[in-house]
């Protein structure tokens, strides 16, 4: 009996040991996941701002925010996560952009902000608009804060979130801020949103922003870096889809630190207000500016519109190639071969968006218009045009002869087209690498827009030129004015060695006259260090002098095809006083009365903008055209004498 109570006993003993180890391993399993979970980080979700944050109590919009550590992955989840910090609703997952504020005019805020970050959170944008910059809210770690405002002015707004110690002083964000930022949209008492209507917040990260230049001028050491869209980087950005005719209207929120031309391909966007976090200021119908390029300065925002005239896959970027070309991706550079092979996905990255505009269903095929004039352009190369480099550029003919091989035009041939005249223009590639050829401003089918492997439509697609290859674009340009033809292959080198050049459209039974019409061209020569490439004026750092007559009237036209440089000034003057001129047209569209004013000869020109002005010199003498950059630096003189 004993020894058969003793082995119960013991069967008794391992049975609870065996049950307690089991609750013990179990216990540190838990114990273990809660450990591994506090020390994952959490994933920031990409925000493309359709929903409003916040819940709506009559006319008081009340909304919790947090600020928090996450990672963000501007490539999708397939490419690298960078931690910075971000936005969150609480109890809900972290957002980049952060979490849209969006009410009518009249509606009363209430606010509470939680700071569960380590440092100090600087709060901007949560007051009444219009405001001031340095209506700020400082929050200490862990804490939080109460804020009751009221909305104030309708526009387009955004808050913003600091935590830079020791950095510069500024009053946008900065590189290591740009994540830690949303929209805030007030609209006007009584309107109700429009679905269609899209937002846009452009953010940017670097990998030590303790690095961030306070004038932008001051040269950091390569590091990792990227630009997103509401929150993702192309090839990752948002595809949008509209209907043929239909009309598109856009908010887009600059949270960075840097100046960003925006181009819209194969249409002219309105610009109906211009604004920054702190106020917009809305345009009468009369006064928008039409344009296909707007810089859009820090901390800017802007509210657009524009119709969806034709069919086929479009681009909206920032023109300045630093801000799109394929070093500016997290998971590193593409080789060129796959800018060949996949060049819509591979040869661009960050500030980019596409879209497609359908077709009605079951639309036939439009073939290309009979051409009344056929163009053959030349793409070539000149061996050590620029010391021990070579140039790459363009020849233009009209006949059946071939230009010699090596000769290069810089800047590229003027192409001179009439407003709804067809025309051919056959590009013949000579040189050893693929290229494409994007017609800046000019209003055509996407097929022939320039960008391979992305315009066209669901029949074809635009090709790469390759070497012995060619490739005929068709246009029928419905608009006369000053265009820009360029190499649409993202590659730095290719721009700068010269693929470029200046295109007029005139009214029908109108010449070109050259006597009277002077082109400006500025663009940047080839360097082997990146942002130090020197200008050129009309392809050379030393220009030709302009000559012109007492008493005749000019027409100037002005280019700026460079490939970093967002941000020109450029005056004409004599003895050190601006002169006067009249503007006449902006991207090549004829402005308005209301805004062909006569001025004092001054104005910014940011990369792939054309502008047009009329002048007329009063008395003999040499005039000064002078290019200087922001921080007021001359970067090049055009002399124009006068007799």
């Amino acid at each position: 009996m004993f020894k058969l109570r003793t082995s119960h006993f013991h069967t008794r003993a391992r049975r609870t040991t065996f049950a307690a180890l089991i609750a013990v391993c179990a216990l540190i399993s838990i114990l273990g996941s809660s450990v591994r979970a506090a020390t994952e980080p959490e994933v920031i979700q990409a925000n493309d701002n359709r929903a409003a944050a916040g819940r709506l109590s009559r006319d008081e919009l009340h909304i919790e925010l947090e600020a928090r550590e996450g990672l963000w992955f501007p490539e999708s989840r397939e490419g690298p996560g960078v931690p910075v910090q971000a936005f969150a609703e609480r109890g809900k997952p972290l957002l980049i952009p952060g979490p849209l504020i969006r009410v009518q005019e009249g509606t009363r805020i209430r606010a509470i902000v939680h700071n569960t970050l380590a440092v100090k959170l600087t709060l901007h944008g949560f007051h009444a608009r219009p405001g001031v910059a340095e209506a700020t809210v400082q929050i200490a770690p862990g804490e939080k804060r109460e804020l009751h405002f009221d909305a104030g002015a309708p526009g387009t707004y955004f808050y913003w979130g600091s935590t830079m110690q020791g950095g510069p002083v500024t009053k946008l964000p900065v590189y290591g801020d740009g994540p830690l930022s949303g929209g805030f949209i007030v609209d006007s008492r009584g309107e109700q949103p429009d679905p269609k209507e899209r937002i846009f917040v452009i953010s940017q990260w670097r990998e030590n922003p303790a690095l961030d230049p306070p004038n932008l001028l001051a040269s950091a050491p390569a590091q990792r870096r990227t630009f997103a869209i509401n929150g993702y980087a192309w090839p990752f950005t948002e595809r949008l889809t509209y209907d043929l005719h239909q009309s598109v209207r856009w908010r887009w929120i600059n949270a960075t630190f840097e100046w960003h031309p925006l181009h819209l391909h194969g249409f002219y966007y309105d610009i109906l207000s211009l604004g920054d976090a702190q106020r917009d200021v809305p345009y009468l119908p009369a006064q928008r500016p039409r344009v296909v390029a707007h810089r859009l300065n820090p901390g800017a925002t802007m509210s657009v519109q524009w119709t969806a005239e034709r069919s086929g896959n479009w681009l909206f970027h920032c023109h300045i190639l630093d801000h799109i070309d394929p070093t500016v991706r997290l998971r590193g550079p593409s080789s060129h071969a796959n800018h060949s092979a996949d060049h819509a996905s591979e040869a661009m990255s960050g500030l980019v968006i596409g879209m497609t505009v359908r077709e009605r269903p079951n639309s036939p095929h439009s073939p290309a218009p009979v051409a009344h004039r056929k163009m053959r352009l030349f793409v070539q190369e000149q061996p050590h045009r620029f010391g021990n480099a070579p140039a790459l550029g363009y020849t233009l003919t009209e006949g059946e002869d071939d230009p010699p091989s090596n000769s290069v035009d810089i800047p590229g041939p003027l192409i001179v087209l009439k407003r709804d005249e067809p025309t051919s223009i056959e590009i013949v590639n000579r040189t050893r690498e693929d290229t494409s050829v994007h017609w800046h401003g000019i209003e055509l089918d996407s097929y022939y827009d320039g960008v391979p492997g992305w315009g066209g439509d669901s029949r074809r697609t635009t090709p790469p030129i390759r070497p012995g290859e060619s490739f005929t674009a068709h246009m029928t340009p419905p608009r006369a004015g000053t265009f820009i033809y360029h190499t649409h292959w993202h590659d730095v080198r290719q721009l700068s060695s010269g693929m470029y050049g200046p295109m007029i459209v005139l009214e029908p039974g109108k010449s070109y006259e050259p006597q009277t019409e002077r082109m400006i061209l500025l663009s940047a020569g080839p360097s082997e260090k990146r942002f130090a490439e020197p200008l050129l004026i009309n392809g050379s750092d030393k220009p030709t002098p302009l000559q012109m007559r007492v008493g005749t009237k000019y027409r100037l036209r002005l280019i700026n095809i460079t490939a970093d440089n967002a941000n020109f000034n450029v005056t004409l003057s004599k003895d050190g006083e601006l002169v006067t001129w009249r503007a006449i047209a902006k991207d090549g569209a004829e402005l308005p009365k209301t805004q062909a004013l006569e001025t004092k000869a001054e104005q910014q020109l940011t990369v792939g903008e054309t502008r047009d002005y009329a002048v007329r010199p009063s008395a003999p003498g040499d005039l000064k055209f002078e290019v200087r950059n922001i921080a007021g630096a001359v970067r090049g003189v055009l002399m124009v004498e006068v007799r």
